[in-house]
């Protein structure tokens, strides 16, 4: 039941992803709300689910990187449990550095598969569109962190760690 909830609000947030947050952008680069509720998620599941939601998650982000299938979801899986050994060690209850954290692994993930895309596709990123990325990441983790703080509160997630 819990991951059923889990895999449903990650198809909610891949179509925000896909239809209305492309519409905001800050000087053409905006930021993929499944990555962030991803690493969010992280924080509040056990490790072992991580990787089956690595690979939901992830496939849902490689429906449309074509010419890379798998790395979002070999990234998510690395990322994922290495972000939940981080949360555990520093998230002490405190908000701000949880926000943080979500965002260095965002900004992290974003790098990696930008360096892939130079490398492979000879697509180049400037500096700067990854620093609007890493603004535009930590301000919807602040909200997204408040809003999924009170879905992990509930019964379904006793294990969470607290927000």
């Amino acid at each position: 039941m819990k991951f059923l909830l889990l895999f449903i609000i990650g198809i909610f947030f891949f179509l925000l992803d896909i239809s209305v947050i492309p519409l905001f952008t800050i000087n053409g680069s905006y930021t993929s709300l499944t990555s962030v509720y991803f690493f969010i998620c992280c924080m509040n599941i056990e490790k072992y689910e991580i990787v089956y939601f690595s690979v939901v998650i992830g496939f849902l982000q490689d429906v449309f990187f074509i010419n890379g299938f798998g790395v979002n979801i070999f990234l998510n899986i690395i990322l994922g449990v290495l972000f939940y050994y981080v949360s555990i060690k520093y998230n002490k209850n405190k908000y701000f550095l949880s926000v943080l954290i979500v965002s260095i692994f965002c900004i992290f993930k974003s790098f990696i598969t930008n360096i892939f895309l130079m490398i492979f596709l000879g697509v180049g990123i400037s500096g700067l569109y990854m620093i609007y990325e890493l603004i535009y990441i930590f301000v919807f983790s602040v909200f997204l962190y408040l809003f999924l703080g009170r879905i992990f509160k509930g019964r379904l997630f006793k294990k969470s760690l607290e927000f």
